[in-house]
């Protein structure tokens, strides 16, 4: 019973990280921004499969609501900040944002 349950939880999982996957190449087609390669896709896939884990196997709502949250920011954030500077958002760029959000803020709203 446990095993299967486990089947059906990492099928689904393989199912969220290939349609994310998916995604993320139809996204590059349409707006013409230059495709991934083979291993840049493969880590865009395990990426997406780690994120989609942590929700899937979160015990909390509060855990659920929390990574849902940051991957849409993350997701749309990056895509804007794309449309507007031509560039992504690397990890560190994530990690310096929370360590220093008071010039973040101040920066974000100098532009508003």
């Amino acid at each position: 019973m446990r095993l299967t349950i486990m089947k059906k939880s990492l099928l689904v999982l393989l199912v969220y990280s290939t349609l994310l996957t998916l995604s993320e190449v139809a996204y590059r087609a349409v707006f013409h921004i230059p495709q991934l390669n083979v291993r840049q896709t493969a880590e865009a896939f395990v990426l997406i499969a780690v994120v989609a884990a942590l929700y899937l196997f979160a015990r909390h709502r509060v855990s659920r609501v929390a990574i849902f949250i940051f991957f849409a920011a993350s997701m749309i954030a990056n895509n804007v900040h794309y449309a507007v500077y031509q560039s992504w958002i690397t990890g560190i760029n994530y990690w310096l944002m929370f360590k220093e959000i008071t010039e973040v803020g101040n920066a974000g709203a100098s532009m508003l």
